[in-house]
Order: structure tokens, then sequence, then C-alpha cells
């Protein structure tokens, strides 16, 4: 009987796990590089901003911006627009106080920042109206309604935007209610009739954007005895 020596056994060919690993591993990696590779070369979805309403209405205007606000340096500037939203915060804090001066030239800074910015002009129009400067409101709550579309357009608006339009005919409304007066205290009684039902109008406007518009009311009531009885 032939003997086999123990030391035979080493003579089998290797069974190379290290190639069988290094094989799995690369088979492996194609097959989870074809699988993302697909998704990753897709553009990535579009994130949802979070900024404030007021970044939801860059329309397109015509209208030259009033004297009042200056144009910024690079609008586009994450920073500037940040800069921006604090100055408007600041001039809103500034008319709840009272503080109308303040008020106005903290919405100027806004849109030195961010002429976008559609509340800085409507809020400036309103500092410039408790300021007596109703030619200077009347400019920046136009400018405002131009920026957000709506004389040019008509359209429906924006939901969201609701809120700032009622904000603009008010302010808008109430400048022109004040140089209606003024217009009727000088004997221009045409001029004055005209104005007061543009007011009724802008003031009526900013009741149906917003029911609860007690000082927009007032002035529509205001500004139709006006433009009746004058």
């Amino acid at each position: 009987m032939n003997h086999i020596d123990q030391p035979g056994r080493t003579n089998r060919p290797p069974k190379n796990w290290d190639l069988k690993v290094a094989a799995f591993l690369f088979v492996g990696t194609c097959a989870t590089v074809s699988l993302i590779l697909p998704n990753w070369q897709q553009p990535p979805a579009e994130i949802e901003s979070d900024r404030p309403t007021a970044f939801h209405t860059q329309t397109q205007a015509t209208n030259p911006a009033p004297t009042q606000a200056i144009a910024a340096v690079n609008p586009s500037n994450p920073g500037q627009q940040r800069a921006a939203e604090k100055s408007y915060k600041n001039g809103r804090d500034q008319m709840q106080q009272g503080h109308f001066n303040a008020a106005a030239t903290a919405f100027k800074r806004a849109l030195e920042k961010s002429p976008e910015l559609v509340e800085s002009y409507i809020g400036l129009g309103d500092a410039f109206t408790h300021l007596g400067d109703y030619k200077a409101a009347e400019t920046n709550a136009r400018h405002a309604l131009s920026k957000l579309n709506l004389l040019k357009t008509g359209h429906a608006p924006d939901p969201h935007l609701k809120k700032e339009l009622s904000y603009a005919h008010q302010v808008l409304g109430i400048a022109l209610l004040h140089l209606a007066k003024g217009a009727l205290h000088d004997h221009q009684a045409t001029s004055g009739r005209m104005k007061a039902l543009e007011a009724a109008s802008h003031c009526n406007l900013a009741t149906v954007f917003d029911q609860s518009d007690a000082l927009a009311q007032s002035c529509a009531q205001q500004a139709q005895k006006l433009a009746t009885h004058s």
C-alpha cells in the first residue's frame, strides 16, 4: 500500500482567500456605484426658502424707486438681505413705539440693502404719513403696489401677499385722503374730489384683502363723504 506523506498536503494549490475577498469587494463596490451614481448626478431638489414673505415678492417694476429710497450696492448678497430684514424689523418696532423719524430711517436703511423688500416701501410710506409728508407716503405706497404687480396685471394675488397688499392700499388710501383734504382746503374742488374718490377706492381694496382693517374702513367712509359733499 502506497503511503502518502503528511507533508504532501502542503502541495495543494492555495485557496487565495485574499484574492476572493478583493474580488467580492470589487463587485460590491461596482454594484453600489451603479445604484448611487445616477441619483448623485441628478440636480439636487430645490430647498424651500424660509425667508420672510417679502422675498417671495420679487416682481419687476418699470417705475423708478422713490427718491426717499436709496439703491442697494449689491441686493443679491445674503448678508445684505439679512441686514435689510433686521433694519425692517427695527423700523416696525419704532413705528409701534411712535418714533416715526427713526422708523423712516430704519426703512431707508433696509431699502439700501435690499430694494426688493416691498414691506420697507410700505412701512416708509406709513412713516411719512405720520410725519405729515403725504406726497412721499403716496409715492412709496404706489411703488410698493407696482412691485407687487397688482396695478399692472389685475391678477388674483398670491394668498401670502394679502397682508402686504392690504397694508399698501391702506397707506396709499390714507395718504390720498389727506391730500384730498389739502386740495379742498386750497379750493381745488375738482382735484380734491378726485383724490377723495381714489382714496376711497384704495381703502376699500384694503378691506377686500383684510376685512378686519378698521383703519381702512374708516378711511373709505371719510373719503366717500368727502367726495360726495365737497
